[in-house]
């Protein structure tokens, strides 16, 4: 394959690191399946069920076909190796096969192989003469390989039926989620990648260009703070595709008000974010893009809180958090606003007019966005200037593939 494709040793350190890691999960779980099941070997089931019995089966090296006592049946291997020491439910290398080939065919973006090989004449470890000329065994494709692996295990007489076609299904399977955690780690796993903000004084709407990489498994976080918990958002979209609002906070007296919205498996490239108020106030937002979030569960457990205070922090659940999204709204007297320790500055805006007389008004609006990990029972915390009123809202990302 690499030979075929012209792969750079970069790119063959990524194919060979996902098919061999495939392998060895399939081995994992064949040998699992193996023990459970303790599945009998062909070798075992005719010579007890057909012992006594006549047969019409391979004679031996060098002989035909012909009829013989069940109780002497032997595979089609070389030597005294008449079978391996093991159960056969599943067969590993229809497993190993399949896993290899899953990852393969994603790697290359296709199932084309168009591998062949020459098998010299008697070439067979089993008897003479086998195969009496050169053959040519050729696999156009990763499925047809993956078919003649599982064949070649029924042919030697060392593994039922469906020891092979669940082995492989088993394989399938196993090479899928290899792939998937490969693909995971080559993109950096889950990573904050990119962020924006803007502000509006007095406005019902409010829009500014966000970028999202080009990566795997993307979400878009969206946080909108305002200062009048009354004027709530009414829609956000992003290139005109809408977001879903996560959750929202009021601040202490309805004073200011977040909320979270998003989308996952955003468009990559450049686009405007969109934000429509129910009214019209002084309103600030930023967005914020991640990869290798979890499609199809990308939150953990939201939370939310409001207070008082030169300190403003949430407590998130009792779950293990890898990475954190927030955002904040804060009365403008508050001054600023930065992060605490172990969280990292998405976006800043803010609504303050810095007239002379009247530096910090309570009637602006500060907002912030950050990222960071979380661990059990931790806090996301922000710091104010001074000690306003506040609300914040946080929630823990779900990698796309566990740990």
């Amino acid at each position: 394959m690499s030979q075929r494709d012209g792969n750079s040793i970069d790119k063959d350190v990524k194919m060979y690191f996902a098919m061999h890691n495939a392998s060895f999960d399939a081995g994992i779980a064949a040998w699992h399946l193996k023990r459970k099941y303790n599945g009998v070997r062909p070798i075992t089931g005719i010579r007890y069920f057909k012992q006594g019995s006549t047969i019409f089966a391979w004679g031996g090296p060098g002989q035909p076909n012909q009829n013989i006592d069940g109780a002497k049946w032997t595979p089609y291997n070389p030597g005294s190796n008449l079978t391996p020491a093991f159960p056969g439910y599943v067969s590993g290398h229809s497993t190993f096969s399949a896993a290899s080939a899953a990852v393969l065919r994603a790697f290359t973006g296709s199932d084309n192989f168009g591998f062949s090989t020459s098998i010299p004449a008697g070439f067979g470890r089993v008897e003479p003469n086998v195969p009496p000329a050169p053959t040519t065994l050729s696999y156009p494709t990763f499925a047809s390989a993956v078919v003649e692996a599982g064949a070649s295990r029924l042919y030697a007489g060392i593994h039922y039926s469906d020891d092979n076609t669940v082995g492989q299904t088993l394989g399938t399977a196993v090479g899928q989620q290899a792939w998937a955690k490969a693909q995971f780690l080559f993109d950096g796993g889950l990573l904050f990648t990119s962020a924006a903000g803007a502000a509006s004084g007095d406005s019902s709407s409010l829009s500014w260009s966000h970028t999202v990489d080009a990566l795997s498994n993307r979400l878009l976080v969206v946080g909108v703070s305002t200062t009048d918990a009354n004027n709530t958002v009414s829609s956000v979209s992003y290139g005109g595709a809408a977001l879903s609002r996560l959750g929202a906070q009021n601040g202490p007296y309805n004073d200011n008000r977040v909320e979270l919205w998003y989308r996952v498996a955003p468009p990559s490239g450049t686009a405007t974010v969109s934000v429509r108020m129910s009214q019209r106030n002084d309103v600030v937002g930023g967005s914020m893009s991640y990869t290798g979030v979890r499609q199809q569960a990308p939150f953990g457990t939201y939370r939310a809180a409001s207070g008082d205070s030169s300190r403003a922090c949430v407590t998130l659940a009792n779950a293990p958090a890898p990475l954190v999204a927030s955002a904040i709204a804060a009365n403008g007297d508050a001054g600023s606003v930065a992060t605490a320790s172990g969280q990292d500055l998405g976006w800043y805006a803010s609504s303050k007019t810095s007239w002379w007389f009247n530096p910090f008004s309570a009637y602006d609006i500060i907002g912030a966005g950050a990222t960071g990990p979380g661990a059990p029972m931790a806090n996301v915390c922000y710091s104010l200037a001074r000690g306003k009123r506040w609300a914040l809202a946080a929630v823990p990302l779900n990698p796309a593939v566990e740990p």
